[in-house]
């Protein structure tokens, strides 16, 4: 910066700091922010260890919210479904891995339904071509990639899967309805999910909880 200012605008070259004046003293009386995970925060620590001690440690509000309103809901709302449907779910071939875990069903959802189509064995493409061909022009929403440990991909996964279930459940019926596709795991586990009123519910519950409380925040 020195050397472009000496030779653009040597009059201000004294409004840029010297290199041999920056040094650890001046970190004093900022702001160290991480997530809050053990790891990130032992980080935290031991850089303004190494700052002097007088910065301050500050938590990722973006990661606060997805603290307190992601992990602990997920396993309250699957625990309560879990109980809710033993019944049916005793009755569900176990070869089609069905949980109640919404991070589980997300993650299937991006899989057969991504329109980035970045998984081998989902269809995206061709549920983007269904689209096109059925139902030109109508606004289909986009899950976000729920690749990673992100923890808010529970509430930003649920607003999409509610308002394009309709559509993913005949895209699945026909799938389903073709000889010799009728074996497909990952679809015949979507269909379950997706035609199940309790889980339309968990969606529509999420969906709400997203947009009235995790956007706002």
């Amino acid at each position: 910066m020195r050397e472009v200012l000496l030779r653009d605008n040597p009059e201000h070259v004294n409004d840029c700091p010297s290199p041999d004046s920056i040094d650890n003293s001046k970190a004093a009386q900022v702001a160290l922010v991480t997530d809050n995970c053990s790891t990130a925060r032992k980080v935290k620590r031991g850089m303004n260890t190494r700052l002097g001690g007088e910065c301050f440690e500050i938590d990722c509000h973006n990661h606060l919210r997805n603290t307190y309103l992601c992990n602990s809901v997920e396993k309250a709302l699957s625990k309560f479904l879990t109980v809710e449907l033993k019944e049916s779910l005793d009755k569900i071939d176990s070869r089609l891995r069905v949980t109640t875990l919404w991070l589980a069903f997300a993650r299937a959802y991006d899989k057969e339904f991504s329109l980035a189509a970045n998984y081998p064995k989902g269809h995206g493409a061709l549920f983007l071509a269904f689209i096109r061909k059925y139902y030109p022009g109508i606004l289909l929403f986009h899950v976000e990639s729920t690749h990673g440990a992100r923890q808010d991909i529970m509430y930003s996964s649920a607003l999409a899967i509610y308002i394009n279930r309709w559509l993913n459940v005949e895209f699945l019926d026909k799938c389903l309805s073709v000889t010799g596709k009728k074996n497909n795991i990952l679809q015949r586990n979507l269909f379950v999910l997706l035609t199940s009123d309790e889980i339309v519910a968990q969606s529509r519950l999420l969906s709400i909880v997203y947009v009235s409380c995790m956007l706002p925040l």
